[in-house]
């Protein structure tokens, strides 16, 4: 009996530390994927908006502050899609007939506790992006600017939105909720493309080698897996071993 005892207390032992190595390795793979899927959004989303823009109508300029410190970089271009047959529009000569100007930025949700049950205080690296937040959302905007334009006159094609006018759209969503930023003006779509993500920083033709393109970085963190290590919301997390990153080199396609 004692042996007997002794045996299933050992295997009960075995048992509760493979369930737990089990429970680890979950944890670690799911937090992985769950980073690695957020960050194929937002690449697939902005990539198929940029190749369809062209070059000289790209623009970038200073993001969303949400707690203190920049989100992420702004960018925002113009589109030759209309958006009721969703067809590439030209003009009689050819050239793309400008529909929209399209916004990309990153925010942090308002009720930001309430959905992800973590408290982000905010911190900026040294080139004052905020680092500590890994609940980011990407925004996207469509935006029809400076009077309706009407893909049957080319006296109404869409010009690019200012920087000044570009950032009264920066607006954050009610959770995940983007029905009040329909009101603002000039919006005809809000949308977001992925969620889960720490930081965008967009710039324009930033090497020599390659004059026309549109380099962007995003990053996101296994925060399942981070969490039993971290202070998730109040360390930095743009350099740990829970940080997945991806570099976009895009060329827009359009003349």
């Amino acid at each position: 009996m004692v042996v007997a005892l002794g045996l299933f207390g050992i295997i009960g032992t075995i048992l509760a530390f493979s369930f737990a190595g089990a429970g680890d390795v979950w944890r670690t793979v799911s937090g992985s994927s769950e980073a690695q899927i957020n960050l194929s959004k937002a690449r697939d989303r902005l990539t198929r908006d940029l190749k369809r823009t062209s070059f000289d109508s790209v623009r970038v300029g200073s993001g969303l502050t949400s707690l203190g410190a920049e989100d992420g970089t702004l960018i925002w271009f113009l589109s030759p899609v209309d958006p009721v047959t969703g067809h590439v529009v030209r003009t009689n000569t050819g050239a793309p007939f400008w529909q929209r100007n399209i916004i990309y930025y990153l925010a942090v949700p308002q009720n930001h506790v309430t959905l992800f049950g973590f408290t982000c205080s905010g911190g900026a690296d040294p080139d004052g992006f905020e680092v500590q937040c890994p609940h980011k959302v990407l925004i996207r905007k469509v935006v029809d600017g400076g009077g309706v334009t009407d893909p049957t006159d080319e006296s109404t094609i869409e010009q690019p939105l200012t920087a000044a006018e570009a950032v009264t759209y920066l607006s954050r969503p009610n959770g995940f909720d983007t029905q009040a930023m329909m009101s603002e003006p000039g919006v005809s779509d809000v949308s977001i493309p992925a969620t889960g993500l720490l930081s965008m920083r967009a710039q324009i033709a930033p090497d020599p080698k390659w004059p026309r393109e549109v380099h962007i970085d995003l990053s996101s963190v296994s925060v399942l897996t981070a969490q039993r290590e971290l202070a998730i919301g109040k360390v930095p997390l743009n350099d740990t071993r829970f940080t997945n990153s991806i570099e976009l080199q895009i060329f827009p396609g359009l003349p």
